[in-house]
């Protein structure tokens, strides 16, 4: 399983983190923090096409292109406009 967490923009307390499980899929979820502690948050999967689902090829393959995105992100600091 490979994981992939970006802070969000407007503050240090939402976070966007992507999971890609061992069989493809991928879950999103979208998650804050409150007094040092990761809230539950929302979630949605996305499913390969060889694992039993796979309806949204595009969007899996984007989804894969945010994660490689957001460790770019993390790695190098983006300067603002």
């Amino acid at each position: 399983m490979k994981t992939v967490e970006r802070l969000e923009d407007m503050s240090s307390r939402g976070r966007l983190r992507i999971h890609q499980q061992d069989d493809g899929d991928i879950i999103v979820a979208v998650q804050s923090e409150s007094d040092g502690l990761l809230q539950p948050g929302d979630s949605v999967e996305f499913c390969a096409p060889f694992s039993g689902g796979g309806r949204s090829p595009r969007t899996l393959a984007a989804l894969k292109a945010l994660m490689v995105a957001m460790e770019e992100d993390n790695i190098r600091a983006v300067p603002l406009p």
